[in-house]
């Protein structure tokens, strides 16, 4: 049987609470540790004993051994949508949300009549549905109409393959999944088009097909959906 249709509904981003100080709860590192050391971003070394906010030498909380001036990465370039990316080494602090246009993903399953090539169990069945609409701050042209669009995809319902959907559904809240711009494959400028988290639209016909079998699928689909801040953790 086909189960329960769970339907999530995106309608925009949340507002965002996170200081940079909440975020990334950063310390003040001794004059020791900042010895030798200057900033990855601007290349000048640190003064310790500083009172000025731009030039605070800083470590952020969930890193070790690199150091940065508050300044340069407390900006929009660096710190934005409520999240920031360790520049040294990719640590994300906060949670990355997009400019996903409005819309429904709706996840049924698993249905054992819905089988991936390779895989001896049902699936999970994705429809997503974006409406036409008007283009908000952060797209391509604010102000401009865009056209929606409706995608299906594919995921075997094993223990790996429910991980992935949750993450799917966390990465689509967080409006990861989609975005509004020109469509590689048609031309289309203002148009609703995937994001970076490859999806498989066919049970079958293979990696040419965006279909299974593919044997690299799980391992590459997480590494995409850890591009984008979602992990394993989220979904605990």
């Amino acid at each position: 049987g086909m189960g329960n249709v769970d339907e999530v509904r995106y309608t925009g981003p949340e507002v965002g609470e996170g200081t940079f100080e909440a975020t990334t709860k950063f310390t003040r590192p001794s004059a020791s540790d900042l010895e030798m050391q200057e900033c990855p971003i601007c290349m000048d070394g640190f003064d310790a004993d500083t009172t000025d906010e731009s030039t605070l030498p800083i470590l952020l909380g969930g890193c070790r051994g690199h150091y940065f001036h508050r300044g340069c990465l407390d900006h929009p370039q660096m710190f934005k949508n409520g999240c920031l990316i360790c520049p040294s080494c990719k640590k994300h602090y906060g949670v990355r949300t997009g400019i996903q246009p409005s819309g429904t993903m709706a996840i049924s399953g698993p249905d054992d009549q819905t089988r991936c090539s390779g895989f001896q169990c049902g699936s999970y069945t994705i429809q997503y549905q974006f409406p036409s609409g008007i283009q908000r701050e952060g797209m391509p042209e604010p102000g401009n109409p865009y056209s929606g669009t409706m995608r299906i995809a594919f995921i075997p319902a094993t223990d790996e393959g429910t991980k992935i959907m949750k993450m799917h559904k966390i990465a689509f809240q967080r409006g990861l999944m989609f975005r509004v711009d020109t469509s590689i494959t048609t031309g289309r400028r203002n148009t609703t088009v995937w994001g970076s988290v490859h999806h498989k639209t066919n049970l079958y016909g293979g990696v040419a097909a965006h279909g299974f079998p593919d044997d690299s699928y799980f391992e590459r689909v997480k590494a995409e959906l850890a591009g984008i801040g979602v992990t394993e953790d989220d979904i605990s």
